[in-house]
């Protein structure tokens, strides 16, 4: 089976609620509860943090595709999703800050053993983010790993392995870096009677 699709958008917007950042970036202790002045004598032990504050924005522009298509051959399957996103203040003709860099991602799994155990694969692909904007980060790309088996209709086990080439990188308007090398196993048994 296959399925697929698409979504064009052209949105004017009055009194668009943006980001910005504002004054210069401080350091923080990496360290919770460590007192600010380390970062005096110590800058390694700290990261710079930045300050953003809301702004209204009179007029502005959001226009964007997004796609999304499925194929299934029993045996396997794919998807592709993706999302292109601009943004632009009528007024200064610059960008908005809160709009989401261009993103593509794929999964690709297989299954066995009567559907029973699930295995796969996913690939994310960030843009980075569009020029002139107060936050810059840079584009990425992620790769994770899954599995699942169903042992019956009572009892199933998960394992997720997410950026499996411990990328490092930062979501957009985050902060903080995100994690590296995540590995999630799971169980689920259900308790049920008659």
């Amino acid at each position: 089976t296959f399925r697929a699709k698409v979504n064009v958008f052209r949105n004017k917007i009055d009194d668009y609620i943006d980001m910005e950042e504002t004054g210069s970036p401080y350091l923080v202790p990496f360290i919770p509860g460590m007192p600010s002045s380390v970062c005096n004598r110590a800058p390694q032990l700290c990261m710079p943090m930045y300050s953003y504050q809301y702004v209204n924005v009179a007029r502005a522009k959001i226009t964007g595709l997004e796609l999304e298509a499925a194929y299934d051959w029993n045996w396997g399957f794919m998807t592709v999703a993706g999302t292109v996103l601009n943004g632009k203040n009528e007024i200064t003709g610059g960008p908005l800050n809160s709009v989401s860099p261009d993103r593509i991602s794929s999964t690709l799994g297989f299954r066995f053993f009567d559907d029973k155990l699930t295995l796969g694969t996913r690939l994310t692909l960030v843009d980075k983010t569009k020029k002139n904007v107060t936050n810059p980060e840079g584009g990425y790309g992620l790769v994770d790993l899954f599995a699942s088996y169903q042992y019956n209709e009572d009892i199933r086990g998960d394992v997720v392995i997410q950026n499996l080439f411990d990328r490092q990188y930062t979501q957009y308007l985050n902060t903080e870096a995100s994690p590296g090398l995540t590995a999630k196993f799971a169980l689920t048994v259900r308790f049920a009677s008659k």
